[in-house]
């Protein structure tokens, strides 16, 4: 997997792939679906969402070596 698209909605909920996660906690559900993985992590926030959900996914991110990518809503990434 290179691509990811983590999407925050208007109520500050995380999903994956259509799965709800823990916001903070989206780089386990990561390494748990895709463990051999590092892929970039594209961030789609609606416009209600708060600032607090997405810094928890930035920093779960970050803190687990993987790489902050685009900050976009268009069609999710194919996973490979």
């Amino acid at each position: 997997v290179e691509v990811l698209l983590i999407s925050i909605d208007a109520d500050n909920n995380c999903s994956l792939e259509n799965k709800t996660i823990e916001c903070g906690g989206v780089a386990a559900a990561i390494r748990a679906q895709y463990p051999t993985s590092k892929p970039r992590v594209d961030i789609c926030l609606d416009r209600q969402s708060r600032y607090e959900a997405a810094a928890e996914v930035i920093k779960s991110v970050s803190d687990a070596g993987f790489a902050v990518g685009n900050f976009h809503c268009g069609t999710p990434p194919t996973t490979r």
